[in-house]
């Protein structure tokens, strides 16, 4: 069947999309312009505004007059209420689809046919998702769907950082454990099975809980190469350190809630290992307060606690770093997870070699191997190993001696 006639027969199919906003005036602007230039024309288009303070509710009503739903709410409730809200109105309507997407996205112009017809294609499929390309450089993957990595607690992006034309173009698609809230497609009777977003987990953790929910009730997750979206963020534009507390208390709640009791108390351990290195990495670059909230997002965690935390004023506030000392000259760089849990001492052998973490923090390999071994060897990791109740060491060993 010809392309052109895949549209004609999918266009009686509707779609509602629901684009979640804060304080992103230009940005959202700019989502919307490449919503109503899609050649699968949506039915509807809500915009869930999280209690913006900038234009951004004024600015969608000047520009797209009649043509934009706006659910405004009291207060920021987040991506995870943000996208509660959105899907509770699209299952109040008629639409068979739900396009979720981040004020921050650019859809190309054939994404959204792309998504209706793969849906259509394979009806085992209960989301598909774009894949997500980075808009800073337009040919690098962001994250093509993730796989949840059960053994170490955490996920895995796939593909990303793959740059297309240089190593080729992925298409087709790919079995994944989640796709990203930025841009994915729901049929709304999936949403009707499985419920809406958590609206406790807030930010960060509450798509891939949702996804946990769609897999557990019989679906497959899809990451469909050939529906490309741009995205501005993917975790990396921080203005402060809520991000970085609801990320590891979601991160931990979600493990809490979704392993075995045995499973659990081993990942358990291995989480707390990695908070105290990640504690220990912030102190190495000048940053005691991000430590702090790291313990105590640790703490909320593992005991259940959800919802919007409260915190003193200047408690988030993103920490002025010094200038790094980087030991030689950076002549090639290594990307790896961790700047410090992943170095190795072959790599510290290599002259000019630098390691980069996914959060820009950079140092030579081997200055990073040599505070890798200093990290092993603190009176706090030992203790860390060896405790009965290793969160009472984590917690009360505020400092390490660097």
């Amino acid at each position: 069947m010809s392309g052109a006639s895949i549209l004609n027969l999918v266009q009686a199919i509707t779609v509602t999309v629901i684009i979640c906003n804060h304080n992103r005036e230009q940005l959202v602007l700019e989502c919307l312009q490449s919503v109503f230039q899609q050649s699968f024309k949506p039915g509807s288009v809500l915009v869930v505004d999280n209690a913006s303070t900038d234009d951004s509710v004024a600015s969608i009503g000047r520009k797209f007059p009649d043509r934009v739903e706006i659910l405004p709410n009291a207060e920021n409730l987040g991506s995870a209420g943000g996208f509660a809200v959105g899907m509770k109105e699209a299952l109040a309507g008629s639409a068979h689809y739900v396009l979720l997407l981040d004020s921050d996205t650019l859809l190309r112009e054939d994404a959204l046919e792309h998504l209706v017809n793969h849906i259509q294609d394979y009806p085992e499929c209960g989301v598909a998702g774009a894949k997500i390309m980075t808009a800073k450089n337009r040919a690098t993957i962001q994250e093509f769907g993730a796989f949840i990595d059960w053994e170490k607690g955490d996920f895995i992006k796939n593909q990303a950082g793959f740059k297309e034309g240089r190593e080729g173009v992925i298409n087709g698609f790919k079995f994944v454990d989640y796709v990203p809230a930025c841009c994915f497609l729901v049929p709304t009777g999936v949403i009707k099975k499985v419920g809406v977003f958590r609206e406790d987990f807030f930010l960060y953790w509450d798509d891939i809980e949702w996804s946990q929910r769609v897999r557990m009730g019989g679906y497959q997750i899809h990451a469909v190469g050939d529906a490309v979206c741009w995205h501005h963020g993917g975790g990396g534009m921080k203005n402060s350190l809520i991000p970085t507390y609801y990320f590891w208390r979601n991160r931990i709640v979600f493990f809490k809630e979704n392993c075995a009791p045995p499973k659990w108390r081993g990942l358990r351990k291995t989480l707390l290992h990695e908070a105290a290195l990640a504690a220990f990495t912030c102190e190495i670059f000048f940053r005691p307060r991000t430590a702090k909230i790291i313990r105590r997002a640790v703490a909320d965690g593992l005991v259940g606690m959800l919802g919007v935390a409260q915190f003193e004023v200047g408690e988030t506030a993103l920490e002025k770093v010094p200038g790094q000392n980087l030991d030689c000259s950076p002549e090639f760089v290594k990307v790896v997870n961790q700047v410090i849990g992943d170095a190795r001492e072959a790599w510290s052998e290599t002259a000019n070699l630098m390691l980069q973490d996914r959060f820009g923090h950079v140092l030579s390999a081997k200055r990073a191997w040599e505070l890798k071994l200093q990290f092993e060897n603190s009176e706090s990791e030992t203790e860390l190993n060896g405790a009965e109740n290793p969160l009472d060491v984590f917690l009360t060993r505020p400092a390490l001696c660097v």
